[in-house]
């Protein structure tokens, strides 16, 4: 035992001193160097990835400091049959290299680098991530074997940037190298961890070995023990289970995995067919320094796969990875917006109209439609924007988007069960010269789709409109066009008499199937690639009046299969409160990890979670899968869908107003509870005690139930809550569907074939529990 303490503790001084006898690079870093990745498949966009470095100047009218190098990695050899293609890329960064007033004078040379991994080997399939353990086999040897061949050049320091690395400041190089130079310590890796909001609503739920990665576009130091043991697992790895990770989160794991012995979990068939390999034991033994040598900095920012405008960036980054940068909206040229609120007179309402004066958003005007005629001077007040109560006049709910009278250019929707976040920002694209909004969709095939029925009739229906439809969107995340809103409603009231399903994705079908302009009116993103951001926050569970008290001890749930209660406050003060993180830059609330009390990380998955973040390069991935589990559903309807009547012609703006029959529930929230609670180290005589009370607790609770299993057939049967919905009786499950929008519970519903709105609902629940 002593022996092995001892090789233990000769192996970690070891690689202190490897690490310290090396040094960093002197003050003027002469051996920096960027490494711009490309492969086959992406060499067609390398000339153009220096685009932006015109607009955005890597140096000062100076050269840089030390004047760095630039190495062009190309994946393959230059030896290949294929290879003129990238050496032709190669040649066409030189030429602007060469440029007498171009960037070209911040670095000391343009040099063109093959690593040698051959065709067979050079693979990045995203599509095949579940199936193909070597399906990022061609990023992972392409990075250890640049550091290798980097070392060779000399280079002691290199920043590795992905084409989808974009500056977004001038002279960034030189802030790159300054930042080198004022780090505290000899660091191995200087980068970023993942700084987007893709995965704020279910970040409780993620291994820490995820939340903690730095992302692959990172600076490197080759003079760094701790770097070489890291380059040196992945190699080992190069032919077992483990290469099935990218290589920036695989370091993260293998740091897990040396501190507390958990291995990540891979799919059967890869472990079948490839063998696990072991972390080193230098790595075993040194691995508390190693972390201490991952270092971030605030001057790269990670936001992979994340839809982002510039007010959601950090102050002092210079360049940002993955994200896609888009516009805000304006309204100079884009024209005013509207917002409607379907209410059911609960008074919920009062909550979003209260947050609009302290929210910065687009919207001009605010049209609410209720059942309820007698409270609108008093909520009106609560803002100073122009605010419209319109009664339905016992006309469907799901109406709602086409009887709503709009004066603006554009209107979007949402339900009284919502309150505004603190930043909503709209986004857009310019698309030769035109702005267009920006709008996510989901394919319909898509899981989070078919398994609720409330999203399959949307389908349905709007492939009844256009037979092509493939793609689902979800209604209150959409920006509806008025004009084309007035034809839409004008069509399904002329060609449908029931069963019409007013929602986004009848809207956008019916765009594309009558009026194929709307190419120039949209951009829709695919969410698996986007991520996704609730544009407005579920209002928590002591707002809804009791006793629904359908906020249970796992969290309220959102529209985006979060379990974090975080996730739901919208003010800094009642974030910090509930011990949650404050998020300034996009002035919201998630989890915080630096309140958890678990003692050791979660098991790590080999692939990352829904919505996770990942690079849009070819070269070094960041974990990317499908979403298996979609925010995609609508969250409005509480009452059965009419048909509808045409608009007239001369009042294209006005309420319908004709005899609406009714139909099914189409729209309701998806809701999925994921929860995940750590557990504080405890005396074993603790838990003892605490064994023994529960023992007896529910021993004496077991006497009860039987005793009161004594009492009579008929006395329990009057006191039971029926969930069967043809009985006429509405449970609670049934009433808490109606108040969250819940999809699967929504379906209950159609067995009551007197109750029509949520107040009935909830009179017909409060009666038949005695409340």
């Amino acid at each position: 035992m002593l022996i092995k303490k001892f090789i233990a503790s000769a192996t970690l001084l070891l690689a202190c001193v490897a690490s310290i006898s090396y040094g960093a690079a002197p003050p003027g870093l002469p051996n920096f160097a960027i490494a711009r990745p490309f492969s086959l498949h992406d060499v067609s966009s390398l000339e153009s990835s220096f685009d932006v470095w015109s607009t955005y100047p890597p140096c000062s009218d100076g050269p840089a400091i030390g004047q760095p190098k630039l190495f062009l990695v190309y994946s393959q050899s230059f030896e290949n049959d294929n290879a003129i293609v990238a050496k032709s890329a190669i040649q066409s960064v030189e030429l602007l290299f060469n440029q007498t007033k171009g960037w070209g004078k911040c670095f000391s040379q343009v040099v063109g680098l093959a690593v040698n991994i051959t065709s067979e080997d050079d693979l990045y399939r995203k599509d095949e991530q579940a199936t193909n353990v070597l399906w990022v086999n061609g990023p992972n040897r392409q990075f250890e074997r640049t550091a290798r061949a980097l070392k060779d050049e000399g280079i002691d320091l290199f920043y590795l940037m992905e084409m989808d690395s974009i500056p977004i400041s001038e002279y960034w190089l030189d802030t790159l190298v300054e930042e080198i130079q004022t780090q505290p310590i000899d660091f191995s890796i200087l980068g970023s961890k993942y700084r987007g909001d893709n995965w704020d609503n279910f970040y409780s739920t993620l291994p820490s070995s995820l939340v903690n990665h730095i992302n692959g576009n990172a600076i490197y130091n080759l003079t760094n023990g701790f770097f070489w043991l890291l380059v040196e697992q992945l190699e080992l790895e190069a032919k077992s289970v483990e290469n099935s990770v990218a290589f920036d989160y695989r370091i993260s794991q293998i740091l897990d995995e040396a501190e507390f012995g958990i291995r990540p979990a891979f799919p059967p068939s890869f472990l079948s067919a490839y063998p696990l390999t072991k972390v080193s034991d230098a790595i075993k033994d040194s691995v508390e320094a190693i972390r201490a040598s991952l270092l971030e900095t605030a001057v790269i920012g990670n936001y992979a796969s994340t839809n982002m405008v510039k007010t959601y960036l950090n102050d002092e980054e210079v360049i940002i990875h993955g994200a896609n940068l888009r516009e805000s909206w304006d309204k100079n040229e884009m024209g005013n917006l509207s917002l409607i609120v379907s209410d059911w007179h609960e008074g919920n309402a009062r909550h979003l109209l209260a947050d609009l004066d302290q929210s910065s958003h687009p919207f001009a005007e605010i049209v609410v439609l209720t059942d309820n005629t007698t409270y609108s001077t008093e909520l009106a007040n609560l803002t100073n924007l122009p605010v419209q109560f319109v009664s339905r006049y016992n006309l469907s709910d799901q109406l709602d988007i086409c009887t709503a009278p709009i004066s603006t250019e554009w209107f979007m929707k949402t339900n009284s069960f919502h309150r505004m976040r603190k930043k909503m920002e709209l986004m857009t694209e310019s698309v030769n010269g035109t702005l267009k909004p920006v709008v996510p969709f989901i394919n319909a095939n898509n899981e989070s789709c078919t398994f609720h029925p409330s999203c399959t009739r949307e389908v349905d229906f709007a492939r009844m409109i256009d037979q092509d439809t493939n793609e689902t969107f979800q209604t209150n995340q959409f920006i509806f066009h008025t004009d084309s809103r007035n034809d839409f409603c004008d069509f399904i009231a002329s060609e449908f008499s029931n069963n019409t399903v007013v929602s986004a994705t009848s809207y956008v079908a019916f765009l594309d199937k009558h009026l194929p302009n709307n190419e120039s009116m949209y951009l829709p993103y695919y969410k698996g690639e986007g991520g996704f951001r609730d544009l407005f926050v579920r209002l928590p569970g002591s707002i809804v009046p009791s006793p629904l008290q359908f906020a249970n001890s796992s969290g309220f749930t959102n529209s985006s299969n979060s379990s974090d209660t975080c996730a739901l406050f919208t003010a800094e003060d009642e974030c910090l409160a509930s011990l949650c993180e404050w998020r300034e830059n996009f002035e919201s609330c998630r989890f915080s990890w630096s309140n958890e009390t678990t003692s050791s990380p979660s098991v790590a998955p080999s692939v990352a979670p829904s919505f996770s973040p990942s690079a849009q390069s070819s070269e070094n991935p960041t974990m990317t899968m499908d979403p298996s589990h979609d925010p995609s559903m609508p969250t409005e309807s509480k009452s059965p869908s009419p048909t509808i009547a045409p608009t007239s012609k001369g009042v294209r703006n006005a309420p319908v107003t004709a005899e609406l029959p009714t139909v099914a529930p189409v729209d309701a929230a998806d809701r999925q509870s994921r929860g995940g609670a750590g557990r504080t180290n405890r005396p074993v005589w603790v838990e003892a005690v605490t064994g023994t009370i529960l023992g007896i607790a529910a021993l004496l609770f077991l006497l009860m139930m039987l005793k009161k299993s004594s009492n009579s057939e008929s006395e329990a049967n009057g006191a039971e809550i029926t969930s069967n919905p043809d009985s006429g009786s509405v449970n609670a499950t049934t009433m808490q569907a109606v108040m969250v929008g819940d999809m699967d519970d929504m379906d209950s519903i159609q067995g009551y074939s007197s109750v029509s709105t949520v107040s009935d609902l909830y009179q017909t629940y409060l009666s038949e529990t005695g409340n």
